[in-house]
C-alpha cells in the first residue's frame, strides 16, 4: 500500500512539473498577427500602458464607451516593448481580434482580451 502510494505522488508531481512547463511555453505566444479570428478595426481608442506579469506583455486598457463594469485588454501582436509609456494614456487604432481559446481562463471577471495588429499615431 505505501509502495502504491509512493508511486501516485511521484505520478502526480511529475503530472504538475509537465503541466506547469507547458503553460510557461504559451504565455510569450498569446497573439498572433496571423491568426486573426473575428478581426474587427478600430480606431482612436484611448488606453493606458501597462505591462502584465501574467502574460509577460505589454497591453492596453480600455473601458468601452457606456460601460462601467467591463475592462478591454488589448495586447499587441506587432508591437513588443511599449515601455517608454508605460502608465500613460495613448491614442491607438489597429485590427483587434480574439485571444486563442486556452487564454481565456486567466481573464479577470469583468475583463475582457482582445488581440491587436496596433498602429500609433506618429509621435511628432
Amino acid at each position: 500500500m505505501t509502495k502504491l502510494l509512493k508511486s501516485t505522488a511521484i505520478m502526480l508531481i511529475l503530472a504538475s512539473a509537465f503541466a506547469c512547463k507547458k503553460n510557461t511555453e504559451t504565455k510569450g505566444s498569446v497573439c498572433d498577427c496571423k491568426d486573426k479570428t473575428n478581426p474587427v478595426a478600430v480606431t482612436d481608442l484611448e488606453g493606458t500602458v501597462y505591462y502584465n506579469d501574467n502574460i509577460r506583455k505589454w497591453c492596453l486598457s480600455v473601458r468601452p464607451e457606456n460601460e462601467f463594469e467591463e475592462i478591454h485588454l488589448y495586447v499587441p501582436c506587432n508591437i513588443d516593448d511599449l515601455s517608454e509609456k508605460n502608465s500613460q494614456k495613448i491614442l491607438f487604432s489597429g485590427t483587434a481580434f480574439d485571444v486563442p481559446v486556452y487564454f481565456f481562463e486567466k481573464a479577470p471577471a469583468g475583463s475582457k482580451y482582445l488581440c491587436i495588429e496596433l498602429i500609433l499615431p506618429e509621435e511628432e
